[in-house]
C-alpha cells in the first residue's frame, strides 16, 4: 500500500511541473507559433511523461525543446534538451 502511495505522489510530482510548463507554452503561442506533442505513461512501477515542442517567440528566435519526466520507486528525474537559433 505504501509503495502505491509513493508512486502516485511521485507521478503527481512529475505531472505538476508539466502542467505549469504547458501553460507557458500557451502564452508563447500568442506572440509566435507553437507545436507540441506529449506522451504520458503510468504503471504500477512508475510514471513517465515526454514532451517535445518547437516554438518561436515572435521576434525571429526559434526553439526546440525535449523534456522527459520520470518517477519510480527509486525517485524522480527530469531531463531537458533545448536548442535555439535567431534570424539575423
Amino acid at each position: 500500500m505504501i509503495k502505491k502511495t509513493v508512486c502516485r505522489l511521485a507521478a503527481v510530482g512529475v505531472l505538476a511541473p508539466t502542467l505549469a510548463l504547458g501553460g507557458a507554452g500557451a502564452v508563447l503561442a500568442d506572440d509566435g507559433a507553437l507545436w507540441q506533442r506529449s506522451d504520458a505513461r503510468a504503471t504500477i512501477d512508475g510514471a513517465s511523461l515526454k514532451i517535445v515542442r518547437a516554438y518561436t517567440d515572435g521576434s525571429g528566435k526559434v526553439f526546440f525543446e525535449e523534456l522527459h519526466f520520470t518517477a519510480d520507486r527509486n525517485g524522480a528525474t527530469i531531463h531537458r534538451t533545448r536548442s535555439g537559433a535567431s534570424a539575423g
